[in-house]
């Protein structure tokens, strides 16, 4: 699991340099993981402790479990790595409607890689399995999972106060490095430091100390030339508004000023919502970077 999750840390973590934004990225790293294969493991455990089921099933059950879960969070790593956002209702919706992973041009060569990953992943699990009951023989090795969670709960309690610490001083670096883990637990305390009179920043004219590295925005300088008339720009938006109500029946007004200016009839939105759809219109990226740019105070262009 350490070794699937390695890709967020990579992305929440650009830049493997001592700091307290690495510490806590190091942190939910390992402790997260842990989680994650836990909770995976925890029906077998379960059933192997109370139901006393055969220590044969309770093996292919926590094979299958756990490979289930280290499959699930490649998967979330390559949504992410694509959309900049985890296993949601989205993603599901896509893959349990007729067509609509082929509708991403996923072939058969997409199956067969899919299969082979499986079968891998399988494969790894039944070798660790084979080498915890040979380990589990050896009278020398005494191993109980007990201290590895002892070892665990003062981490899991470190990047929370981390995260909370961050939370009332608008760190950006671990505010934003937070949203690469899937199913990220934010524990927040602004309202107990209020009343211990430490005052929370609230709005946007603080000065944040940020990390920008993740951030390569421009990916080249601007290049411009000034002109003598410069055009007078207004942007109209309209909240909620199909493309087809445009036209000189249902909208007329708007639609004569349409024919003596420019008029678009390519456009693509960047998102389904209010913030997502105002941050294409002017960053010309796609939605889902909003709030990494929130936390980094980045302007656009424009």
């Amino acid at each position: 699991m350490l070794v699937v999750t390695w890709g967020f840390l990579q992305y929440a973590s650009p830049t493997i340099t001592p700091s307290y934004s690495l510490l806590f990225n190091v942190l939910v790293w390992a402790t997260y993981s842990f989680l994650y294969m836990a909770l995976a493991l925890l029906p077998a455990y379960l059933l192997a402790r109370f139901a006393r089921i055969n220590s044969k099933l309770t093996a292919i059950l926590a094979i299958v479990l756990s490979s289930a879960a280290l499959l699930f969070m490649r998967a979330d790593l390559m949504i992410f790595d694509l959309y900049n956002f985890h296993f949601n209702g989205f993603i599901w919706n896509l893959i349990t409607t007729a067509g609509g992973v082929s509708s991403l041009g996923s072939g058969g060569d997409t199956y067969v890689s899919i299969a082979l990953s499986v079968l891998l992943t399988i494969a790894i699990q039944c070798g660790l399995w084979l080498l915890g009951v040979k380990l589990a023989k050896n009278a020398k090795i005494n191993m109980r999972w007990q201290y590895l969670a002892w070892l665990i709960a003062p981490m899991m309690l470190a990047q929370a106060v981390m995260y909370g610490v961050s939370d009332v001083k608008n760190y950006g670096p671990i505010l934003s490095a937070a949203q690469a883990y899937p199913f990220y637990k934010k524990v927040t305390f602004r309202g107990l430091t209020e009343k211990m009179g430490i005052k929370a920043f609230r709005n946007n004219e603080n000065k944040l100390s940020i990390d920008t590295s993740r951030i390569q925005y421009p990916l080249e300088a601007m290049k411009y030339s000034a002109v003598a008339h410069p055009p007078n720009i207004v942007l109209l938006v309209t909240e909620s508004l199909r493309w087809d109500r445009l036209s000189a029946e249902i909208m007329p007004n708007t639609w004569k000023l349409a024919q003596k200016g420019q008029f678009y009839k390519q456009h693509y939105s960047s998102g389904n919502g209010t913030r997502e759809g105002l941050f294409g219109l002017f960053y010309g990226l796609y939605g889902s970077y909003w709030s990494s740019f929130l936390y980094a105070q980045r302007s656009p262009l424009l």
